[in-house]
C-alpha cells in the first residue's frame, strides 16, 4: 500500500532538489545551448513520440518538478509515460493522465483493487523462476510503489516487464559475462539509452555493485530516473551533467545523468562501455535520432562490447524500425530467443556489436580465460598475416587475432593486465578456433603497419 512506502527523509529530499535544479537549468538553456554550440537540432530536441505538444508527459514532468517532499514521494504514481501502465489504478495508462489527486482513501479503494491477482503476478511468478537470483528485479517500498506482495517482492505490471528484461539479458548470456568481467577488472561500464523512471538501472547495478551506470536520456526523463535512483541509492555517487565541458569518462561504481544533446561530447570523451541498452525507446524516435545514436554506440563499445536493445516495429504510427537503421553502424546482429518469456511484451530483442557473435557469446566476450591455458612449452605458430592490420597466431590451442600495431609480443611473459588492456582497446581477439579469430579481423579497419609477431 501507498501507507507502506518508507517515508522520504530531509536528506534523501535535498539530493532530490539538488537534481531537480540541475534538469531545470539544462532544460531552460537547452536550446540555446545546443544552438551556441552548433549541435545538431533534429538529433538534439524533442523529437518522435517525445515532441512537445501538449505532451501529458510533460504535465507529469512539471508536477514532479516543481513538486514539493510530498509529491516527490509519489514519484511512481505520475510514471506511466515509461511502461505504458498506470500504476495508480493498476490498468492500462493509453487516454489516461498521469497526474492525478491521491487522496486520504487511496489505500481503501488500491485495496479492492488488489484484492484478486492480476495476470502479471502470474506471469511474473513464471518467468522470475527461470532467472538467478542475483538478477531478479525487486522494487523497493519507496516513491508510491504499489502492488502484490509475492514472495517478498512489490509485484505489479512494470515489475514484470523490467524482469522480462532482465531475464533476455540473462538468456543472451550477456549478465553471466559481465559477472566475470566485473571479477577479472573490477568494474564494468553500463550506458542506458532512455532510463525510464530508473528500474533496469536499479536491478542492474544490484547486480553489478562495480559497476558504472550512465543514463542518457531526455533531460526531462533524466528528472525521474535521477529522482528515483537517488532514493533508491543514496550509497551510490550521482553526477548530473550539464555542459558538454563536464562530461568526462564514466565515475567508478556510481550513476551519470547525461542530457541526449550531450551525447556528441560523452562520443567524443572516448569513453568506452562494456554494455550498452535500450528498450523501447529507439522505436519512438526519429530515424536521424537513431543512425546518431547508433553510429556513437559503436564507438563506444569498440571490439569489446555489445548493445542489447529490444524494441518494436513503430512504422504503423508513423513512426521508423529502428532496427534498420541500427544495421548501417553494426556489421554483426544475433536475434534473443528466449525459453523462459513464452510471450514477450515489447519486441524482438538483438543483439549488436562490431565483431562477430556466436550463439552463446562464448570466446569472442570472455577472452581472458584462453589466455590463461598458456603453458611455457607452446609455440607460437603465425597462420595468417596482415588481415586488415591483424596477425592470426596460434598457441596451446587457442588463436589469436593481433593488431600489427602492438608490435612483438611474448605470449610467455605477457601480463593479464595487458592482455585486458589490449582486448578492450579491440586490439586483440582470443577465441577457440582460427574461423572466431578471421571473422575477428576481417570484420576490423586496417588496425596497424608493424608486425605482431
Amino acid at each position: 500500500m501507498l501507507a507502506d512506502n518508507r517515508a522520504l527523509g530531509h536528506v534523501e529530499f535535498a539530493s532530490v532538489r539538488q537534481h531537480k535544479d540541475a534538469i531545470r537549468r539544462v532544460v531552460t538553456s537547452r536550446e540555446a545551448h545546443v544552438r551556441q554550440h552548433g549541435l545538431d537540432l533534429e538529433f538534439s530536441l524533442p523529437g518522435g513520440n517525445w515532441t512537445p505538444d501538449a505532451h501529458d508527459f510533460l504535465v507529469a514532468y512539471r508536477h514532479l518538478l516543481d513538486g514539493d517532499s510530498e509529491i516527490t514521494s509519489r514519484l511512481r504514481l505520475y510514471a506511466q509515460a515509461f511502461s505504458g501502465h498506470q500504476l495508480l489504478t493498476m490498468s492500462p495508462g493509453c487516454g489516461k493522465q498521469s497526474v492525478n489527486e491521491i487522496d486520504e482513501y487511496y489505500d481503501d479503494r488500491l485495496r479492492e483493487i488488489l484484492r484478486v491477482p492480476s495476470e502479471w503476478v502470474a506471469r511474473w511468478r513464471a518467468i522470475v523462476a527461470q532467472c538467478p537470483d542475483r538478477f531478479r528485479f525487486r522494487p523497493q517500498p519507496i516513491l508510491g510503489e504499489v502492488g502484490w506482495l509475492v514472495d517478498g517482492v512489490i509485484v505489479n505490471h512494470d515489475t514484470y516487464a523490467y524482469q522480462e528484461r532482465l531475464n533476455l539479458l540473462h538468456e543472451s548470456g550477456l549478465l553471466t559475462w559481465l559477472e566475470r568481467r566485473e571479477q577479472r577488472t573490477g568494474q564494468v561500464r553500463i550506458l542506458e539509452i532512455g532510463g525510464g523512471y530508473g528500474a533496469l538501472a536499479a536491478a542492474l547495478k544490484r547486480a553489478f555493485p562495480l559497476s558504472s551506470y550512465t543514463i542518457c536520456d531526455l533531460p526531462e526523463s533524466l528528472l525521474f530516473s535521477g529522482c528515483y535512483l537517488r532514493v533508491a541509492r543514496p550509497d551510490c555517487a550521482h553526477l548530473t551533467y550539464e555542459t558538454a565541458q563536464d562530461v568526462v569518462a564514466p565515475q567508478p561504481f556510481g550513476f551519470q545523468y547525461l542530457p541526449n544533446f550531450l551525447f556528441p561530447a560523452l562520443v567524443g570523451a572516448g569513453a568506452t562501455y562494456d554494455l550498452v541498452v535500450n528498450t523501447l525507446s529507439f522505436s519512438e524516435m526519429t530515424a536521424h535520432q537513431v543512425r546518431t545514436y547508433g553510429e556513437g554506440i559503436s564507438s563506444l563499445i569498440g571490439q569489446g562490447g555489445v548493445l542489447f536493445e529490444q524494441n518494436q516495429d513503430n512504422r504503423h504510427m508513423g513512426l521508423c524500425y529502428c532496427k534498420d537503421h541500427l544495421a548501417e553502424s553494426f556489421p554483426h546482429r544475433r536475434t534473443v530467443r528466449s525459453r523462459t518469456v513464452r510471450q514477450v511484451e515489447n519486441g524482438i530483442t538483438d543483439l549488436w556489436s562490431n565483431f562477430a557473435l556466436d550463439g552463446t557469446l562464448g570466446a569472442q566476450l570472455d577472452p581472458t580465460p584462453a589466455v590463461d591455458r598458456i603453458s611455457t612449452g607452446d609455440r607460437p605458430l603465425l597462420r595468417k598475416q596482415d588481415v586488415k592490420g591483424f596477425n592470426i597466431v596460434e598457441i596451446g590451442g587457442n588463436f589469436f587475432a593481433l593488431a600489427q600495431s602492438i608490435g612483438p609480443v611474448d605470449f610467455h611473459q605477457t601480463s593479464e593486465r595487458e592482455w585486458n588492456e589490449w582486448i578492450v582497446a579491440g586490439r586483440c581477439f582470443v577465441g577457440s578456433s582460427f574461423e572466431a579469430a578471421m571473422a575477428f579481423a576481417s570484420s576490423q579497419r586496417k588496425a596497424g603497419v608493424e608486425q605482431a609477431a
